[in-house]
């Protein structure tokens, strides 16, 4: 990244005099690269027109969820590592810094250090019409050596954050003309605060630690973000392990550990991340990850989207170099999509605190590895097993959608009792062996146990085969409302099984009544049942 060629402050009089612009200015500083790059998906239009609420309802019991699919696995356990000891102090005091002789903060000879405009005059209704200022000095009497963040926090959320550099006495930076402030943000209507700080994780020893913020305020006259209509499915990111599941945040002096503990201020700082889109829908937009230390944002992440049940994984080392460390207890917290950008199906599980010491001790040795687990394994089969499977990219192993759209199979959409509906539907033989050597198997289809159509399907060298199938549902030939949509496979029993039990696949679908309007989105999801 370029440094900024820093620019000479004028000499103070008893009337402002305006500073010369700066020959250069700070870049944004780049934000990290998830460590697995994962593909986006075409996104779904949002239907605007509030619909009445569904109340979603259970499945009968004996039936398998469309929304998932079947599989056995034997997995062996992992072994386990041996525990972090514990480390209670008494704790060294913290080495003594260098003394200050530089000091950084808000620069006033340009106007105010930090302003929001709109280069048009108007007011602030498009995020395009927003426009960012903002200038620093080094107000000290000696040179400031040494890189540092310079931040902008929107509503107390940080926005973006720049990389400073070496700073002689009474030389500013800036930036002018900054139109992505909001690239992360919907705002509400009113009123809004911008903050300017230098040196937020306090990289530099400074002669005053208490000038370095300025804040400004504008008013956001632009639209509110639309709320989904309910029913709608959504996307949630998720930091909740589930049990036995590693924690989505894990801090230790070695990369790989299963625990977090065992820090020092003498060594790294090993700090690994996973955050799970617990939903099928994917995320197709940006978002950021933050990792706060002492409530301060330490390191982020932007990521350009997240494939619906994908894990995003970040490994990051740099704590000890991005801000001082003291000994004793401190505070790691993960957030998830801190400015709200993404609008998920559960807004409560974005945040993860852990609590830890770091000792003064010498840093532990990286252990030798543990034996890793054997590779999970299907139980023994002597038989097929014939289940419904969702397909990559399919919305369920069964989906419906007014056939007029066209929408592919797999792809859910709205549906109405007053024209014609298609049906997909996809069967696996999830077993390592073949169904048969010939003959065929019947799979029917049920709406709330009236039988509308059958297929058959040829058995025989089929071991992990896929067979997929469409329907048409006639118009006026389901009523309005929600109703069970059924798979039955092989009812009749022809292919001998390893589980009979797993052979019968529902959701529930909402269908509307009448027609649709005249324009009507091309995708939209019809049930929450997971």
């Amino acid at each position: 990244m370029p440094v900024p060629t820093a620019t000479a402050s004028p000499t103070a009089t008893l009337e402002p005099t305006q500073a010369p612009a700066a020959t250069n200015t700070p870049e944004p500083t780049p934000t990290a690269v998830p460590t697995q790059v994962l593909p986006t998906a075409t996104p779904a239009p949002v239907d605007l027109t509030p619909q009445p609420s569904l109340t979603p309802l259970p499945l009968p019991a004996g039936l398998t969820s469309a929304f998932i699919s079947r599989a056995k696995f034997i997995v062996d356990p992992t072994p386990a590592a041996t525990p972090f000891p514990a480390q209670t102090g008494p704790f060294p005091p913290p080495t003594p810094r260098p003394a200050a002789v530089a000091n950084l903060q808000p620069y006033f000879g340009a106007g105010q250090p930090v302003r929001v405009r709109n280069p048009q005059g108007g007011p602030f209704v498009e995020k395009s019409d927003l426009v960012l200022d903002w200038f620093i000095e080094n107000d000290g009497p000696g040179d400031l050596v040494g890189s540092y963040f310079i931040d902008i926090y929107l509503d107390e959320i940080l926005a973006e954050r720049w990389t400073g550099s070496d700073l002689s006495p009474n030389h500013f930076l800036s930036v002018e003309g900054y139109t992505e402030l909001l690239e992360l943000f919907n705002l509400a209507p009113g009123t809004h605060t911008v903050r300017l700080t230098a040196d937020p994780t306090n990289q530099i020893n400074e002669t005053s630690e208490g000038n370095n913020t300025r804040t400004a305020e504008f008013t956001w006259q632009g639209q509110a973000a639309p709320t989904p209509a309910p029913g709608t499915r959504l996307p949630n990111l998720s930091v909740i392990a589930g049990t036995g599941e590693r924690a989505p945040m894990v801090a230790a002096p070695f990369a790989g550990a299963a625990s977090s503990g065992g820090l020092s201020i003498h060594g790294d700082t090993h700090i690994s991340i996973s955050v799970l889109n617990d939903s099928p829908i994917t995320i197709d937009q940006k978002f950021s990850v933050h990792i706060l230390f002492d409530d301060v944002v330490v390191h982020r992440v932007n990521s350009t989207g997240l494939l619906g049940g994908a894990t995003l994984i970040l490994n990051w080392d740099e704590l000890q170099s991005t801000t001082p460390i003291t000994a004793g207890l401190h505070t790691l917290k993960l957030i998830v999509d801190p400015t709200g950008i993404i609008t998920e199906s559960d807004e409560t599980d974005n945040s993860f605190e852990l609590e830890l010491t770091w000792g003064g001790d010498a840093p532990l040795a990286t252990p030798e590895p543990l034996p890793a687990p054997g590779a999970p394994a299907r139980p023994p089969q002597a038989l097929a097993n014939l289940t419904g499977h969702v397909l990559y990219g399919w919305d369920a192993a069964i989906s419906v959608s007014r056939a007029a759209d066209g929408l592919a199979a797999g792809r859910d959409g709205r549906v109405w009792a007053g024209e014609e509906a298609s049906i997909s539907y996809a069967v696996r033989n999830s077993s390592q062996i073949s169904s048969a050597s010939s003959g065929a198997f019947r799979v029917d289809i049920f709406v709330d146990d009236e039988l509308l159509g059958s297929q058959l399907f040829t058995a025989g060298s089929d071991a992990g085969a896929i067979w997929t199938e469409s329907m048409v549902v006639p118009a006026d030939r389901v009523t309005p409302g929600q109703h069970l949509v059924k798979v039955v496979i092989d009812a009749a029993q022809v292919i001998p099984e390893d589980d009979e039990t797993d052979n019968t696949v529902a959701r529930w679908v909402n269908w509307l009544p009448g027609a649709p309007p005249e324009e009507v989105p091309e995708d939209f999801t019809l049930s929450n049942e997971q």
